[in-house]
């Protein structure tokens, strides 16, 4: 009886697919630093983990935590909304890529200079069913889509071995002269030519393992086979 119950846990234990919360990007370390040239709309590029072949499994995102840059001299009221892409090549025109999801996050009255927010929940999770994609921010006048002149991205910078998880090419898009599309020309360095850095970013979710091809299971079964002989 025993020795079924075992096999009875195995069994579901392969079957159902594994999922575990963690950290799947991260780049929130110090020093930050705002852009100088203030864009509205920019787009950056990203990897889960340091060395892309390290990842290969989809990845539901349901949690992030993010920086940006108030500009001005008084309180401000803006949206902030990012969009994430899937599939976007660093060296290649970012306009390619494929759009997962997006979410709009309301601040009101707030103060000038970097604010960081605390990790919070996706209104809907989004799925990344690969380890390149790359995410953009819009700062928003409230309850509309017309570009703020309040916000701007922030970054976070590193010692050249880049932050503890995500990394970049050193590169981001801004959209310089506001025309909702990115050209190679728009394409500008982080901070020095020593310094890895990306936009101020962390996200949480679930790597999903996919469920177990039927000649795997097949394999399992045939391992119990001698458990059920020895049992009659």
């Amino acid at each position: 009886m025993s020795r079924r119950l075992t096999f009875l846990f195995l069994l579901c234990a392969v079957c159902v697919p594994a999922v575990m919360a963690d950290i799947v990007y991260e780049n929130i370390n110090s020093p930050f630093f705002n852009s100088a040239i203030q864009p509205r709309r920019a787009l950056d590029d990203g990897f889960f983990y340091q060395n892309p072949g390290d990842f290969s499994l989809p990845i539901l995102v349901d949690q992030a935590a993010f920086g940006f840059q108030v500009t001005g001299t008084d309180v401000a009221s803006l949206d902030v909304k990012l969009t994430f892409y899937g599939g976007m090549n660093p060296a290649a025109d970012p306009v390619n890529s494929n759009p997962l999801g997006s979410f709009v996050v309301p601040f009101t009255n707030i103060s000038p200079g970097a604010v960081m927010t605390s990790l919070m929940p996706l209104p809907s999770a989004i799925l990344f069913p690969g380890n390149s994609w790359g995410v953009e921010f819009e700062f928003l006048e409230p309850g509309t889509n017309t570009l703020s002149t309040r916000g701007t991205v922030l970054f976070a910078g590193s010692d050249p071995n880049g932050p503890t998880v995500g990394w970049s090419e050193d590169t981001y898009w801004r959209d310089a002269n506001l025309d909702a599309l990115y050209s190679p020309v728009e394409a500008r360095w982080f901070g020095d030519g020593s310094n890895r850095a990306n936009f101020y970013l962390q996200l949480n979710g679930r790597m999903v393992d996919p469920i177990p091809e039927p000649a795997t299971l097949a394999l399992l079964g045939f391992g119990v086979l001698p458990m059920l002989r020895r049992r009659k």
